[in-house]
């Protein structure tokens, strides 16, 4: 038998045996109370529920100790009004223990036993779903790998994992520049950050690039993780041709401004901060910037550590706008 009772403002559902903390009660401890707040009351199938309380119905319980809960700590902040306040609060119980519902008491070994077959069958669903989980979690990894070895497949690599890949050893061409390692920054496309792991994997020098092979590329796209770029900016042309002695496609626009350099900061999303690295960048003008075309945005957003920010805030078009005269937006 149970019965759900009210004391203190809540709701608590009982059996004979129980023992929980309520709200404090004026009553000393060893001393018995009679709860009568009773909300409702189920014996097996037969369950009465009250308008809103049943009648007659009464839960006893005798009173086992007092004490207060932990501490709670309240803070009230307002920023900027250097204005702060911490308080404490420790709230007051009172632990009983159920007696009987309805005069019906827990037998010797009743609420034990019922509360170990509880514990059984709540120990028993925990399992069950454990073992429910390890075996998607096992389907799971069986269609992984059984999809990464049929890509593996397709493309002639043998795997032995799905993980076999992070696996392989970034490629290792150097252990040091020989003689004076050249200025890969002149490569559209790569900027310091790019450099500096490229000279991490062995590779200082132009005629290096020039002779990637595509597992070249495939192990370097993956490890510097930029899948594509070598691609796209034409990495081996660039090499190829800085070897002949060409200038290369890098970003450094002008050594300095046509006349008057423009006020970049008309255009919105560029700051104090980032007009002073446009401009070291070779970049003072509207018109640079309104002829940026896709690698040069890489590169910008490569050398300047701002992803998406020249699409997102519409630096080309606004940039037009004012070489054409316009007002700034």
């Amino acid at each position: 038998m149970y019965a759900v009772i009210k004391t203190g403002g809540k709701q608590y559902r009982v059996s004979p045996g129980d023992t929980l903390r309520v709200e404090s009660l004026d009553v000393a401890e060893g001393d018995a109370v009679d709860i009568d707040q009773i909300l409702m009351v189920g014996d097996g199938d037969k369950i009465s529920v009250g308008d809103p309380l049943v009648s007659g119905a009464v839960v006893s319980a005798k009173v086992l100790s007092h004490g207060r809960g932990k501490k709670v700590k309240i803070i009230k902040f307002k920023r900027r009004k250097h204005y702060r306040r911490q308080m404490g609060h420790r709230q007051n119980y009172t632990e009983i223990e159920i007696v009987s519902v309805n005069g019906v008491t827990a037998p010797a070994s009743s609420g034990a036993s019922e509360k170990d077959a509880a514990k059984k069958k709540a120990d028993a669903d925990a399992t069950a779903k454990a073992a429910a989980a390890k075996e998607a979690a096992a389907k799971d990894a069986a269609n992984a790998a059984s999809t990464a070895s049929g890509a593996a497949a397709a493309s002639g690599v043998v795997a032995d994992s799905a993980s076999a890949a992070s696996d392989v050893p970034a490629p290792k061409y150097l252990d040091a520049p020989n003689g004076e390692p050249d200025d890969l920054k002149k490569i559209l496309g790569i900027g310091s950050v790019l450099e500096e792991k490229l000279n991490g994997m062995g590779i200082y020098h132009f005629s290096q690039i020039a002779e990637f092979t595509a597992s070249d590329i495939e192990s370097i796209n993956t490890h510097l993780n930029f899948p594509g770029r070598i691609e796209r900016d034409e990495w081996i042309p660039q090499a190829q041709e800085l070897m002949q002695g060409g200038e290369g496609r890098q970003l450094k626009y002008l050594d300095g401004p046509e006349g008057e350099a423009d006020d970049l900061k008309l255009i919105s999303g560029v700051g104090p901060v980032l007009e002073k690295r446009l401009n070291e960048l070779g970049i003072y003008h509207f018109w640079q910037i309104a002829k940026f075309e896709a690698r040069d945005i890489d590169l910008v957003n490569e050398a300047m550590a701002f992803p998406g920010r020249i699409e997102r805030d519409e630096w080309i078009a606004q940039a037009d706008n004012l070489a054409k005269g316009g007002e700034p937006k």
